[in-house]
């Protein structure tokens, strides 16, 4: 079985990490929210998100501000 790689940067690793720790049971979702920098609800989203979807959820997609240049 070949592992597919996931593009992640750092806030969305600490996302993950924090995530999983009120996932355990070792801090409340608003102590979350609070250290990741956003609201009880976005934390709410992104804790279902990581459930339905594991660590896809927070890897990068398609970049703001990027381009597609058409072949030539």
């Amino acid at each position: 079985m070949e592992q597919e790689k996931i593009l992640m940067g750092q806030r969305q690793l600490q996302r993950w990490h924090v995530m999983k720790m009120f996932e355990g049971g070792k801090i409340t979702l608003k102590e979350t929210s609070e250290k990741i920098g956003v609201s009880y609800r976005q934390a709410k989203r992104i804790g279902r998100a990581i459930r339905d979807r594991e660590m896809k959820a927070l890897g990068r997609g398609r970049q703001a501000g990027r381009k597609r240049c058409p072949l030539q």
